[in-house]
C-alpha cells in the first residue's frame, strides 16, 4: 500500500503523516524501556572483569595505590576512565554498582540525541524523514546489546566511549567539510584524550583508522578539502596515531602476554573460509541476536542468508552515498560503517587469530554496541539519500523499505529479549543470595557462577576486600 502511494507521486502525504511527534514519542518510550530493562536486569553488584579492579581499589582505599594501576589488563585493552569512576563510586557512593549502571543508560540516551541531532543538521536541501532518524535511534538503543544494560563495566565504560567516539566522528567530519577554528580544534584534541586514553581501551584503532578512511576518501572526492585537510587533518591525525601509540606503551598485561598481531593476522589469514564465516555472522548479529533468537543461531544457512541481506544493505547504502554525493552533507555516516568494520577486524585479530585456532565465537552479546554501528551510518545515508532524491521513487522506495526491515528486526530484538530477561532477574537475584552468604562464611566462592565470578581464589580476595571497606553488597555488614 505504502508503495503504491509513492508510485503516485503521493509520498508526501505518508512521509508527513509520520510526524515529528510520534517519532519522538517512540523513541522515549522505547528509551523507557531500556531503562527498566536495565534497572531489572543489571548485576548490581561487582561481576565478571570488575573482580580484577578490586586489588587496585584495595590499594585505592588504604592509600597505596600506584596510578600505573590504572593501566594494568588482564586482557587486550584497558579503561583507565572507567576505573577511575570505579575508584570514585567506591569512596563516595559505597560501590553502587546500580548507579554506574543508570549514569550509563543516561548516557546513551544523549548519545542518540546527539546522534539524531548531527542527522537533522546535515539534512539541508530538504528535512531528514522522521523514519530514519527512528530507525537509526532505535539501533542505538537496540535491545540486541542486552549485555551492554546489564554490566555497568559496558553500560558506563562501554556507552560512555561510543558518546565519545561519536562526539570525535562529529568533529572530525566538520573538519573536513569546512575547517574548525582554533577553540573547536582543542575542543576536539579533548574529546580525543578522554576517548583513547579514558574509555575507548581497544577501540582506540578503529576510532583513529575510521578518521583516516574518511580523510582519504574526502581527498580523493572533494577537491577544495585537500588543502584542509593538509593543514588541519593531517596533524590531527598524527597526533591520534601518537595517542594510540602511547596508549599501547602504557598498557600492561598482568598475565605478562602480549598479542602478537602479525602471528594473529597471519593465523586468521590461513583459514580465509572461517574468517569469512565469523565476518558474515558477526554482520548478522549485528543486525538480529542470534543467541536469543530460536532456530537462527543453530542454522548456518540461516545466519549467511541474514548476512547476505546486511552485506546488500551496506552495498547498496555505500554506492549510493557516493553515487549521489550524500557526502557533501556529513562523513559521519561513512565513519560510522568504517568504525564497524575495522572494530570487527580488530577482534577478528585479536581473540579469534592463533590464540583460539579457529574462527568462531560472533555469537558474542558484549560486541554489539560496536558491531551495529554500520546500521546507524546506514540508516543516515539512506534518510539523506530519501531527501534529496528528487522524483526518483524507486530510491524512495528501496529506502523505506530497509528503514522499515531496520525497525522490524529491532522490533524482533526486543521481542527475543523478553523471556531472556526472568531467566536474568532469576540469576541476578540468586547471585546476590550467594555473595552474602560467601560473605558470611556460609558458602565458598565457587558458588558463583562463572558469569559472575571468573575466577574462585580471586573472588573470595575480592569479597574480603568489600566487607573490609562496606562496599557493594557488604555495605551493611557492620563495623570492621
Amino acid at each position: 500500500m505504502i508503495f503504491t502511494g509513492l508510485r503516485s507521486g503521493s509520498w508526501h502525504m505518508y512521509a508527513k503523516r509520520w510526524t515529528p511527534h510520534a517519532s519522538i514519542a517512540l523513541l522515549a518510550f522505547w528509551y523507557l524501556l531500556t531503562l527498566v530493562y536495565a534497572w531489572l536486569t543489571g548485576a548490581d553488584f561487582v561481576s565478571r572483569d570488575q573482580w580484577h579492579f578490586v586489588p587496585m581499589l584495595d590499594h585505592y582505599m588504604s592509600g597505596t595505590l600506584d596510578w600505573h594501576e590504572l593501566w594494568e589488563s588482564h586482557s587486550e585493552h584497558v579503561k583507565p576512565g572507567y576505573k577511575l569512576l570505579f575508584l570514585l563510586n567506591a569512596r563516595y557512593l559505597g560501590l553502587d554498582i546500580q548507579a554506574e549502571v543508570m549514569v550509563g543508560m543516561l548516557l546513551l540516551g544523549l548519545m542518540t540525541i546527539l546522534l539524531i541531532r548531527d542527522m537533522r543538521r546535515s539534512a539541508t536541501t530538504e528535512p531528514m524523514p522522521w523514519l530514519a532518524c527512528l530507525s537509526a535511534g532505535l539501533v542505538m538503543m537496540s535491545f540486541n546489546q542486552w549485555a551492554s544494560y546489564s554490566y555497568s563495566l559496558l553500560t558506563l565504560g562501554g556507552f560512555g566511549g561510543t558518546l565519545l567516539q561519536l562526539a570525535l566522528f562529529i568533529g572530525f567530519a566538520r573538519l573536513l567539510q569546512r575547517g574548525l577554528s582554533a577553540w573547536q580544534m582543542g575542543l576536539l584534541t579533548l574529546v580525543l584524550f578522554l576517548a583513547v586514553f579514558g574509555f575507548s581501551g581497544a577501540r582506540g584503532p578503529a576510532v583513529v583508522g575510521a578518521c583516516v578512511l574518511a580523510a582519504i576518501a574526502a581527498c580523493l572526492v572533494d577537491a577544495p578539502a585537500r588543502r584542509r585537510i593538509l593543514l588541519a587533518g593531517v596533524p590531527f591525525l598524527l597526533l591520534c596515531a601518537a595517542s594510540i601509540a602511547v596508549y599501547l606503551k602504557l598498557l600492561h598485561f598482568q598475565s605478562g602476554r602480549h598479542v602478537v598481531l602479525a602471528d594473529e593476522l597471519r593465523a586468521s589469514l590461513a583459514d580465509p573460509l572461517g574468517t569469512l564465516a565469523y565476518v558474515s555472522g558477526t554482520l548478522a548479529e549485528s543486525m538480529l541476536d542470534l543467541v536469543q533468537t530460536r532456530g537462527i543461531s543453530d542454522s548456518d544457512a540461516a545466519v549467511m542468508g541474514l548476512a547476505v541481506v546486511g552485506y546488500a544493505i551496506l552495498g547498496w547504502s555505500l554506492w549510493r552515498y557516493f553515487k549521489a554525493g550524500l557526502w557533501r552533507r556529513s562523513w559521519v555516516p561513512l565513519m560510522l560503517i568504517a568504525y564497524s568494520a575495522l572494530f570487527v577486524l580488530e577482534v577478528l585479530i585479536g581473540r579469534y587469530g592463533s590464540e583460539v585456532q579457529t574462527q568462531h565465537g560472533y555469537e558474542v552479546p558484549r560486541y554489539v554496541f560496536d558491531s551495529h554501528m554500520w546500521l546507524v551510518g546506514c540508516a543516515w545515508i539512506l534518510g539523506l539519500d530519501w531527501a534529496q532524491a528528487g522524483a526518483k521513487v524507486r530510491i524512495r522506495q528501496a529506502a523505506v523499505g530497509v528503514l522499515l526491515a531496520m525497525v522490524v528486526l529491532e522490533v524482533v530484538n526486543l521481542k527475543s529479549v523478553q523471556s531472556y530477561a526472568r531467566y536474568q532477574i532469576k540469576a541476578k537475584a540468586q547471585a546476590e543470595i550467594d555473595l552474602r552468604a560467601i560473605a558470611a562464611g556460609r558458602e565458598g566462592a565457587e558458588a558463583l557462577p562463572r558469569w559472575s565470578c571468573p575466577n574462585d581464589k580471586l573472588c573470595s580476595r575480592g569479597i574480603a576486600t568489600l566487607k573490609q571497606y562496606h562496599l557493594d553488597f557488604a555495605r551493611d555488614t557492620g563495623s570492621p
